[in-house]
């Protein structure tokens, strides 16, 4: 009588053997390279013999697996994760349909240039640091700033609306100066 450890590692392999069947099963149908008649002559069998592994009439042993996985040369890992996904059920039609949109769109858009806007801002924002006399002044008040905004984001426009009454102030003196003189 088998225990409950045997009976989970047969489970395993058994399963192990439909993820690899449905591996083999969407390799030999769709690689135009890879035929049944190919896996057979690599791994000497007949082909009629991989063919009934991929119509699920008889099981490959592990070395016959482990010979087909070498003999195409793909990783054991992949095996099993492109088997899985053969299992899983079909996906609704919209699903498929929306995945083909994404790729159209993808593929529409794969010439065009990707504009960062980040960097453009960065950019105009150097700009205007280096348009400063003191650089280093004007990059110590902006961390002034961006730590303002940090800890209160609506003191920062109290600041702006300060900073932009001191800027009307000095137009106005500037004004009565040179009218003045």
């Amino acid at each position: 009588m088998a225990n409950k450890k045997d009976n989970i590692m047969l489970k395993n392999m058994e399963n192990e053997t439909k993820i690899f069947v449905a591996w083999l099963k969407k390799l030999v149908k769709l690689d135009k390279v890879v035929t049944a008649r190919w896996v057979a002559g690599k791994v000497g069998v007949t082909p009629a013999t991989i063919s009934s592994y991929v119509t699920d009439r008889t099981k490959p042993n592990f070395k016959i697996r482990q010979a087909i996985i070498e003999a195409v040369g793909v990783d054991y890992e992949e095996v099993l994760r492109v088997g899985r996904q053969e299992l899983l059920p079909p996906r609704p039609e919209s699903d498929v349909m929306e995945e083909a949109a994404k790729e159209a769109i993808q593929k529409a858009l794969k010439d065009m240039p990707i504009i960062d806007l980040r960097n453009q801002k960065n950019a105009l924002h150097h700009q205007i640091i280096d348009k400063f006399k003191d650089q280093d002044l004007a990059t110590e008040i902006n961390s002034i700033l961006l730590n303002i905004e940090r800890l209160d984001a609506e003191e920062l426009k109290v600041f702006r609306d300060y900073a932009k009454s001191r800027l009307n102030k000095i137009n106005t003196e500037d004004k009565t100066k040179r009218n003045a003189g």
